[in-house]
């Protein structure tokens, strides 16, 4: 079943107005409004069609391009050197680049030439004298014109050409370009002054040096002009080249001082090859002192590191041999010295201690298998004892004292320390005879478990017998250069001030026709038209709404009756519709006007306001005939019954289909029997009377007719008569919302 009120209905009503208003308001809502309101629909100004009683000016002549241009009134400058003056100009009536051209008395005096860009009004400009203009005062002319010679203008600058002055006191100091210092070394080089027009002492200091690196400050008698300076640098500063900053201060008030500047470079200080052999008891009374010199290795590499010692480290252990322990040799990495001190900690961590005999350990043969180690040429070879216990009067291998002391001479050992205890002092002093070092109380460092100390002595009693580097003297600092007393730094006179800024430029005043206008001026207040009377504006808009709100209803009303065929509205209905529209629409219209008339667009407002009315209006209408149900409903309808038929005899869906002819048909009754045909064996006679049939009655179904004013056709639909194309049973009608 279809709906009562279809939504096309509601937005092709809606839509139709709404062109219908926008089309009327543009033909001749707007004629109306022209005719009625005091100013064209753009908004011109209001022209008053009475006589003009002011009198009006004659227009002014178009503007004339002006330019100004003002310069620094005086500047001054040495020969052979320069100055800057400063421009000024102003533009009235054109926006163009402006370039200036100098001319001038004295070939010898130039200034730079200029362009100034359209958007900006000064810029500098470089007057130059040559080294052989004369002193005196000059003149130079500048000449600006914009860059379609339309306007040009002059400007002029008074040049003092000054006499250079007397130089005066004057300080130069020079020092050697590159220092080269060795690590833990020090180093000479030389500085050297000059001096103008002043005798006396100076005094030189130096800065910038990285730390570990001293330079003393220095001084140059009054008859001298060298000196020669030291640098020192501590073992640890770090390789490479940095700056020196060297600082003479002297004259005759003490006031000149000068700089140079120099390069040191630290290098990496040659260190004397030593190779260490620790001859260890590993008897099992040496658990504790070889848990304490074994964390003391890396430390114990480390002093001897810094007294410029290139160290190695090895290890013989040795207990009895004369009972048939061996000695063990230590190895990292295979290598029986090694420079991996970690490692080499650990591997004594690693020796198994125990053995030994009576009657003193293996001393003399652990000495003299550390004196068969494979030394490097020219190292220092050193060996370093440590025993709780005396030697053997007897070794496995060395029979006597003596025989040690003559293979330590022949193996060129250069030192051998002892570490032990104070009662085997005087067995072991013999054998200083073969090689020199010094005797470390073992006892005092067990019980004080000090390790760190007794190794850290140790190591400075190997620095200090170990023999200096044989490098010969550190590298020859080159000479300092002789110190330049001409150099424009120092011969240079008291600068010269700029030019100074210029004062503002101001346009002449131009005559035309007895006029007085200044041409720079701001521009002039447009010329106040009256206002319109107050009244028009009203009168103007009642006019045009009127005209658009008369001419949409009946487009509406005309539209239906032409576009959407049916009976004409009822009289209630077409109030009811169209009042509403108009009320409504008045209302929407109103605002819409009132919101484009406020940003300055009247034109948009009345044609918007026209739309909101035509489409208030269309829309109504179709809700005016959904609220009153149908205009079918106000008029008296023919009674679907037969007349013959009285009322109250029909079904109910009978009666239902008659208030409502889109409800389908209702069920016929089914029809009477009729009786039997007469057999054809037995004609029938004239004279014989037939029968007489029943006549069933049979209420006829009501006839409702279309609301169409046109003639159906076979293809149109039954509702409205409109001829639709599709098959039948497939055509589908818009307006009355059937398929047919």
């Amino acid at each position: 079943m279809s709906s009562p009120f279809p939504l096309h209905r509601l937005v092709l009503f809606g839509l139709y107005g709404a062109l219908a208003g926008f089309l009327i308001a543009l033909l001749l809502g707007e004629f109306v409004w022209w005719l009625l309101a005091p100013s064209s629909p753009e908004g011109q100004a209001f022209v008053p069609s009475g006589p003009v009683l002011a009198h009006t000016p004659p227009p002014l002549p178009p503007p004339v391009p002006q330019l100004a241009i003002t310069a620094s009134p005086r500047v001054s400058v040495y020969p052979g050197g320069q100055n800057t003056v400063r421009v000024r100009l102003a533009r009235a009536h054109f926006n163009a680049p402006v370039a200036l051209q100098w001319t001038s008395s004295p070939p010898g005096l130039s200034a730079t030439d200029l362009t100034i860009p359209a958007d900006q009004t000064s810029g500098q400009v470089v007057v130059k004298a040559a080294a052989d203009a004369p002193p005196g005062v000059y003149q130079l002319t500048a000449t600006a014109t914009d860059e379609g010679h339309v306007v040009s203008t002059t400007a002029k600058v008074e040049v003092t050409v000054v006499k250079i002055p007397p130089v005066g006191a004057r300080l130069a100091v020079s020092v050697s370009p590159k220092i080269p210092v060795y690590q833990n070394s020090k180093n000479a080089f030389g500085v050297r002054v000059a001096r103008g027009e002043f005798t006396g002492e100076i005094a030189i200091a130096f800065s910038s040096l990285p730390e570990g690196v001293i330079a003393p400050t220095v001084t140059i008698p009054a008859d001298k002009t060298d000196a020669t300076a030291e640098l020192m640098a501590e073992g640890d500063v770090p390789t490479g080249v940095h700056k020196l900053m060297v600082t003479a201060r002297g004259g005759p008030k003490g006031d000149l001082m000068t700089t140079a500047e120099a390069r040191v470079e630290v290098l990496a200080s040659p260190k004397l090859p030593l190779d260490l052999v620790f001859v260890l008891d590993c008897t099992g009374s040496m658990k504790k002192p070889l848990a304490g010199i074994r964390g003391t290795v890396p430390q114990f590499a480390k002093h001897l590191g810094k007294a410029q010692l290139d160290v190695r480290f090895g290890l013989v252990g040795f207990q009895d041999t004369t009972l048939g322990q061996r000695l063990r040799i230590l190895r990292v990495n295979n290598d029986k010295l090694t420079t991996d001190f970690a490692q080499f900690g650990e591997a004594m961590g690693e020796l198994r201690l125990g053995g030994g005999g009576g009657e003193g350990e293996s001393s003399l043969d652990g000495l003299a298998e550390a004196a068969d180690y494979p030394f490097r040429e020219g190292a220092a070879r050193v060996a370093l004892l440590i025993t709780d216990g005396g030697p053997k009067r007897i070794d496995g291998r060395m029979k006597s004292m003596d025989e040690t002391v003559k293979y330590l001479r022949e193996k060129k050992i250069n030192q051998l320390h002892i570490v032990a205890l104070p009662e085997h002092k005087k067995p072991f002093e013999p054998l200083w005879a073969g090689a020199k070092g010094n005797f470390f109380d073992l006892k005092e460092a067990n019980a004080a478990e000090s390790y760190d100390k007794l190794m850290a002595e140790v190591a400075k009693a190997i620095s200090a017998a170990a023999p200096p580097p044989s490098v010969g003297k550190p590298p020859q600092a080159i000479a300092a250069p002789d110190p330049d007393l001409s150099s424009p730094d120092l011969v240079k006179p008291p600068t010269l001030p700029a030019g100074a800024e210029p004062d503002e430029p101001k346009l002449e005043q131009v005559i035309t026709s007895g006029v007085s206008m200044v041409i720079p001026d701001t521009p002039e207040k447009p010329t106040e038209q009256p206002e319109p009377p107050k009244g028009y504006p009203v009168l103007a808009l009642v006019g045009w709404a009127s005209v658009v709100t008369s001419l949409v209803c009946l487009a509406v009303l005309l539209g239906q009756l032409t576009f959407l065929p049916g009976e004409r509205p009822i009289l209630g209905v077409a109030a009811v519709g169209y009042g509403m529209g108009v009320a409504v629409g008045l209302s929407a219209g109103a605002g819409g006007y009132l919101a484009f008339d406020l940003v300055g667009v009247p034109f948009l407002g009345r044609l918007t306001a026209a739309s909101v009315f035509g489409l208030c209006v269309g829309v109504a209408v179709p809700c005016a005939e959904f609220l009153l149900r149908s205009p079918r409903a106000l008029e008296p309808e023919a009674d679907p019954r037969s007349p013959s038929t009285p009322p109250g005899l029909l079904e109910p869906e009978q009666e239902r289909k008659a208030d409502d002819p889109r409800l389908p048909d209702p069920p016929r009754p089914p029809e009477p029997a009729r009786a039997p045909a007469p057999s054809p064996t037995k004609p029938l006679e004239l004279d014989d009377d037939p029968l007489p049939l029943p006549v069933a009655v049979v209420n006829p179904a009501p006839v409702i007719k279309p609301n169409i004013t046109a003639p159906k056709s076979t293809d149109g639909c039954p509702g409205c008569g409109r001829t639709i194309p599709g098959l039948p049973g497939e055509r589908y009608c818009m307006l009355c919302d059937k398929t047919y």
